[in-house]
């Protein structure tokens, strides 16, 4: 898969972002709230992950499952398909 970045939606307090490099997905995911509260929280699949997932779904059925379903919907997905990524919150 070509690399590239790409934004799956972009709202006033959420944000998800992805990217594909080396044929390896990345997704941010930020939540803005007030001073008190604010996360990040980054999605990394190796590329045999990757590969796994996107023989399962296009990149385009996943934007649109992440879209319609949220991060809870997605990991419910990757959990269900036994696809692994490490995920790092701050």
């Amino acid at each position: 898969m070509q690399d590239q970045t790409f934004t799956i939606y972009k709202e006033e307090y959420v944000t998800l972002n992805g990217s594909i490099s080396g044929g390896c997905l990345e997704l941010e995911s930020h939540v803005y709230g007030d001073d008190d509260f604010s996360s990040e929280k980054r999605y990394s699949f190796s590329k045999t992950e990757s590969d796994k997932l996107f023989q399962i779904i296009s990149l385009e059925e996943f934007i649109e499952l992440c879209r319609k379903e949220r991060l809870m919907g997605m990991e419910a997905f990757l959990e269900e398909n036994g696809i692994t990524y490490k995920s790092y919150t701050w």
